[in-house]
């Protein structure tokens, strides 16, 4: 992502947040799977690094708005930090390729550190309108 836009609008942020809830993180990874995006969610980010960058982006706007938290799979306990310190613990992790997502497998504990959880009490999560 060279473009200080950001990648996806508020829309589409929703429509993602939406559509992954209950699921893992393979789950919102799957609307930067291909380049360009869906017809239906579509996205200016080409290559797999470009992608990787929205997918972590729209992480973290996850995790600002309180839609998301991350828990390690070793112990299932909170990541804790603010949200641009766990995505970094994702980033560091992340393959560097297509081929190294494994098909979506790479986000189970065979590769990613972190897991996600999407309802908890309290939870109140902030509408996205920026």
């Amino acid at each position: 992502m060279t473009s200080t836009r950001p990648p996806l609008t508020p829309e589409q942020l929703a429509y993602i947040a939406g559509g992954s809830e209950w699921q893992e993180l393979d789950s919102v990874w799957l609307y930067f799977d291909q380049p360009l995006g869906y017809p239906f969610l579509p996205h200016a980010l080409d290559t797999f690094v470009e992608r990787r960058e929205g997918f972590l982006w729209t992480l973290k706007r996850l995790l600002e708005h309180g839609h998301i938290r991350l828990l390690w799979w070793t112990d299932k306990s909170l990541v804790t930090g603010t949200p641009e310190e766990q995505v970094d613990i994702i980033r560091q992790a992340f393959p560097e390729d297509d081929e190294g997502m494994e098909e979506g497998l790479w986000f189970y504990p065979v590769g990613c550190p972190v897991g996600v959880i999407w309802q908890w009490p309290g939870r109140n999560p902030i509408p996205f309108t920026e």
